[in-house]
């Protein structure tokens, strides 16, 4: 029996999900500006919410998940390497409050 992976996507996704809103809402409630880099951080995070919502559908053939959920996988360690580069240092420190 083939398992579905609809629910490991659907949990990235939300998890995507409030990483995204607690970026946003840290830029336009808390005055936050972000840097380049802090921007290029979201991409993985949409990429992850896009994938993981349209592949855990149920009109989603099954054996399109788990190459969906590897995409998702992909996407977050680019997150995640971004996020070490980040955090080491090597972006200019912009991200202040006005």
């Amino acid at each position: 029996m083939m398992q579905s992976h609809r629910m490991p996507l659907l949990i990235l996704a939300a998890c995507s999900a409030i990483a995204l809103g607690t970026a946003y809402g840290s830029q336009y409630l808390g005055g936050l500006n972000p840097c380049v880099l802090c921007l290029y951080q979201r991409i993985p995070h949409w990429i992850v919410l896009a994938v993981g919502c349209l592949a855990a559908l149920p009109l989603t053939p099954a054996h399109l998940r788990r190459p969906a959920l590897m995409i998702c996988g992909l996407a977050l360690l680019t997150g995640a390497a971004i996020a070490g580069f980040h955090h080491g240092g090597k972006a200019p420190a912009t991200a202040a409050r006005p």
